[in-house]
């Protein structure tokens, strides 16, 4: 199991004013993954519920878009409808989701200074299409991304 941090207390302040603005484009789940040089992983979830789940259960060893995003060298985004689901534990880790009214989302990585970031964003709503959100608001969650990775950096 890969060691899993929290933020302190004045970045997971910033990190839920932050998220809270992308409320208003449509994006209703955020989980923010910071990971270090050293590989700690700091993380937050705006589902605190399927955070437990996720971390608690270990999920994230069968989880395609951590997979995904571990492979990547370079900045990448995944749409979750065309992420490739190769086992069955892959697939009930994405179904989880569903089952805490997380879909259609995308997750995003970047990197800077040794630094990656993950950032998945979704909606409770299963009509939106957060990739089309996505191109739409592609500035405002450039922006967010930015202010997550500041907020990570205060830690």
């Amino acid at each position: 199991m890969k060691l899993i941090n929290e933020f302190n207390v004045s970045s997971q302040y910033d990190l839920s004013r932050i998220t809270k603005s992308l409320e208003s484009i449509g994006i209703t789940y955020v989980s923010y993954v910071c990971i270090g040089p050293d590989g700690k992983r700091f993380h937050y979830h705006t589902n605190e519920e399927w955070s437990g789940i996720f971390l608690g259960n270990d999920l994230l060893k069968d989880c395609v878009l951590n997979k995904f995003c571990e492979k990547s060298v370079r900045p990448a985004l995944l749409s979750w409808e065309n992420a490739h689901v190769g086992t069955r534990a892959e697939r009930e880790v994405m179904w989880a989701r569903h089952d805490m009214q997380i879909y259609n989302g995308i997750t995003i990585t970047d990197f800077f200074s040794g630094y990656q970031d993950i950032i998945a964003l979704g909606t409770n709503h299963e009509k939106h299409n957060v990739f089309e959100i996505y191109m739409r608001s592609r500035q405002i969650i450039r922006e967010s991304l930015l202010d997550c990775r500041a907020a990570a950096l205060k830690d």
